[in-house]
């Protein structure tokens, strides 16, 4: 029994990189790898969507932080121009992240109805391997019986009689060496099956769920580096220019929260 396993297709992230304002040390976007679905599926469109939309935000990614760079190390209050670069970054890695989501969910849901498919052929299988177990146990002691009839007569004397008998003991002692030896090669394959979908049942999901969880903790942590830039332009502003207004959108020019 085999379960579907979808083409792999190498979904890469690979972004420039987001430089700490504090620090001056590059922050690249953690890389993902993982096996997407078939090309085909009614979703795909939805993929080639999201790539498209990556590809932007890496372009604006790496000019739009070159800039931003630039302008703090300048140590010149420019909080509006930094403040349109990293909100146009910040859309544009929105814009990716979120036409990643329904692409990831049908995806999830589709390798749902695999393992469910599964799961039904794993019962199967498993019920299969105790018949066949059992097969195998009717064949060892009907192997072990012929050999005790034969062991019995030929402690005989040797008649015509006595002689056929052991000849067609033989005879079935080969037959039930072959039924077992061929029970016991089905009973090897539905095990080394059992164990290839049960391993496969635990892999897919585990790799669909930790994709998804490395976009989610991508985002985030792009987020809190650019918030960290704004805060760098603002502290310059500060201090240039000691109680400048907070930066635009922001509360009481408090850093945290993330523009709409």
């Amino acid at each position: 029994m085999k379960v579907p396993i979808a083409s792999a297709v190498l979904l890469w992230l690979v972004f420039s990189t987001a430089v700490r304002a504090q620090t001056g040390q590059a922050q690249s976007a953690p890389a993902a790898q993982t096996e997407a679905p078939d090309r085909g599926d009614p979703w795909d469109g939805m993929l080639r969507a999201a790539d498209d939309l990556k590809a932007v935000y890496a372009k604006k990614n790496t000019e739009n932080m070159a800039e931003v760079d630039r302008l703090l190390k300048m140590k010149v209050c420019q909080i509006n121009r930094i403040n349109g670069l990293i909100d146009r970054t910040e859309e544009a890695l929105d814009a990716w992240a979120d036409a990643m989501a329904p692409y990831l969910k049908n995806w999830e849901e589709a390798e749902l109805r695999r393992v469910q498919i599964g799961e039904k052929s794993l019962a199967v299988s498993e019920e299969d391997l105790k018949i066949t177990q059992n097969l195998i146990d009717a064949d060892k002691r009907e192997h072990e019986d012929l050999l005790r009839r034969k062991a019995d007569l030929e402690n005989q004397e040797h008649t015509a009689g006595i002689i056929s008998q052991i000849d067609s003991i033989i005879k079935d002692l080969q037959e039930s060496e072959t039924k077992l030896t061929t029970d016991q090669k089905k009973f090897d394959e539905v095990t080394q099956s059992v164990n290839n979908t049960k391993a496969v049942l635990a892999v897919r999901l585990i790799e669909i769920r930790k994709y998804k969880a490395t976009v989610d903790e991508y985002r985030v942590d792009a987020h809190a580096t650019y918030e960290e830039k704004r805060n760098a332009a603002q502290e310059i502003c500060n201090g240039k220019r000691p109680g400048a207004s907070p930066i635009p959108g922001k509360a009481g020019g408090k850093s945290g929260g993330m523009p709409d």
